[in-house]
């Protein structure tokens, strides 16, 4: 399971504007916020605040910033080791997070004003789900989350789209561990009004919430 100071560390992470790609880089190799490797410097979450103010410059100055200096810069400040590891998972192809789309567009085109959109889920996207580690899943859940809170305001008046949505959600988090889905439907109550108010009055979302709480109580 996902240790706490991850989980603050990416909520941290998110809204400070940090890099996506040194985010998903902890939630991949989540053991790597805190670490020290035999004869190397330690990594803190300290040093990937400035690995990512680095990350911004290199991405956007690649003609100027050779991979070269970036690889010395982020050595200098997590290790030889972990350097190699971000490095390896910035230029090649990474599995990427679970996004937005996944969940509420693949297949169904961008149109859901009709309705017609239920809650169940591509089962390939189930499988996807029991793969991915706890970390990984938290962070998709957040920039899934970001991004409905805005879609719902635009929806609007819109309810049969937003009832849509919600039902589509629900689905998604009802794949999650019990532990993780009781922390996310507690970050949707604290932190999405536009979708808590929407998600209260679904039945499916309330039962789910109750129905994983007295699991593990």
């Amino acid at each position: 399971n996902m240790e706490p100071d991850h989980k603050q560390w990416i909520n941290w992470a998110i809204s400070a504007g940090i890099e996506p790609k040194v985010i998903e880089f902890i939630s991949t190799f989540p053991e790597y916020l805190h670490k020290i490797n035999e004869d190397d410097l330690r990594a803190t979450p300290r040093s990937y605040e400035r690995i990512s103010k680095i990350y911004s410059i290199y991405k956007n100055s690649k003609d100027t910033f050779s991979p070269a200096i970036f690889h010395n810069v982020v050595k200098g400040n997590v290790g030889r080791v972990i350097a190699q590891e971000f490095i390896n998972f910035v230029e090649k192809d990474h599995k990427p997070l679970i996004s937005y789309e996944d969940v509420f567009k693949s297949g169904f085109g961008e149109n859901f004003k009709d309705g017609s959109m239920d809650g169940s889920l591509p089962q390939a996207l189930a499988e996807r789900i029991k793969e991915e580690s706890h970390t990984r899943l938290y962070l998709s859940a957040r920039n899934i989350l970001q991004t409905l809170e805005m879609e719902i305001g635009k929806l609007a008046e819109d309810a049969s789209s937003i009832k849509s949505l919600i039902s589509r959600l629900v689905s998604f988090l009802k794949l999650y561990p019990v532990d993780l889905m009781i922390a996310i439907m507690k970050d949707i109550r604290n932190n999405y009004p536009a979708i808590y108010k929407e998600a209260i009055e679904n039945e499916a979302f309330v039962d789910s919430y109750f129905d994983a709480y007295s699991s593990i109580s």
